[in-house]
This record gives C-alpha cells, structure tokens and sequence, in this order.
C-alpha cells in the first residue's frame, strides 16, 4: 500500500496556486498507478472541493479509470504535520473497520499511501457526506433531526456491537 516513487520534477515542484496544486497531484499518478497495477494512462481528474485557504498547497482529485473504477487522490504539498496526517489515516482504517458492516454508512477503502508524504489514494464512497447532507440540512433540504439521529447510530452501532 506504500510507495516510494511519488518524487516531483523540480519544475512542477516549484510552482503555486491551485492550478498548479492540480498539476502536482496529476503528476503523481503514473507512480502510484505503478504501484497498485492500475493502468496510468486514460484517467480522468476532476478537482473535489477543499478548503479555499489551503487549495494552494492541497488537491482532492477524483479519478476516473476507463473501466469504471471511481478513486479519490489527495495530495497535501504543505509542509509539516506527517505525523498527524498518519494518526488521521489510522484512526480512517479504523473506522473503516468497525463500520464495514454497518447498514446506510459507507466508509472508503484506502488504498494507497505514501510513508514520507500526504499522499493517499482511497476509493470512492457513494452518496452524501455527512457533512454535506448536514450543511444542506442546514438550508432546510433535509431533516437535520433525524439525520443527526442517523450518524449517531452509525457511529454507535461498531461500539454497541450493532455492525
């Protein structure tokens, strides 16, 4: 699941902006489509939302393969923070484990990272986020009540022994 062939060109390395965010990430996909046995030519990027302070330094990608296949690439370019950045991706696998049986949850697989970057590759969950539907709740599309009620449940149902 690791790799080690995520290096940049030194001229992609030095580039700005969110363009160029999006330039960084593509080219780290050849390597890590090497890595999983994915074919790297034909894939289709489209850039997910983050947050617009950080759309400099960090590129969500969606990645669509010619066979169907729906993937989700984060590359993080700041610098800083691998170790919280780890923890986050233990406390995912986690999750992903205690939820993987749970009805209405869907949790993706990674399946990718890189030991020395914030690089991951993950597949991609059907449906709403959480916090999309809860901030789509939040302009009335949606019970937000019963929808809180959900994700408890969800959450609750691996530790109760529910899922």
């Amino acid at each position: 699941m690791n790799s080690k062939r995520t290096s940049l060109p030194a001229s992609i390395e030095q580039q700005g902006g969110f363009e160029a965010a999006q330039r960084r990430a593509e080219a780290l996909w050849p390597g890590i489509a090497s890595d999983l046995g994915l074919p790297a030519a034909g894939a289709l990027f489209r850039r997910m939302q983050v947050n617009p302070k950080k759309e400099d330094q960090c590129c969500v990608l969606r990645v669509s393969l010619q066979d169907g296949r729906e993937l989700v690439m984060r590359a993080d370019f700041a610098e800083g923070n691998l170790d919280r950045h780890q923890a986050n991706l233990k406390r995912h696998r986690t999750a992903a484990e205690a939820l993987k049986f749970t009805a209405g949850v869907s949790v993706p697989q990674l399946l990718w990272c890189d030991p020395q970057y914030k690089y991951t590759l993950m597949e991609l969950a059907p449906g709403d986020t959480a916090f999309q539907a809860l901030y789509l709740a939040g302009y009335g599309l949606g019970d937000r009540d019963r929808l809180l009620q959900r994700i408890g449940a969800a959450v609750a149902a691996p530790l109760l022994g529910d899922g």
